[in-house]
């Protein structure tokens, strides 16, 4: 049986594009934590509460998964 997740397909040698998670880090003191949730590998990081979702933050989450995945 094969593991949760598990996307291969018996002896198939063909390889799927990579993978990439997209972190987003919130904290409630983003003074004291922001240099910390950034170098644990936070694409963005945002104060709480978080900002409301709108046209323009849609476009800057796009741009920066855009840009991850380049």
């Amino acid at each position: 049986m094969k593991p949760v997740g598990d996307t291969s397909y018996g002896d198939s040698k063909e390889k799927s594009s990579p993978q990439y998670s997209f972190l987003i880090g919130v904290s409630a003191y983003i003074n004291e934590h922001y240099n910390k949730l950034e170098a644990s590998g936070a694409d963005i990081v945002w104060g709480k509460p978080p900002p409301s979702m709108g046209a323009k933050l849609r476009y800057e989450l796009l741009e920066a998964v855009l840009q991850k995945r380049s």
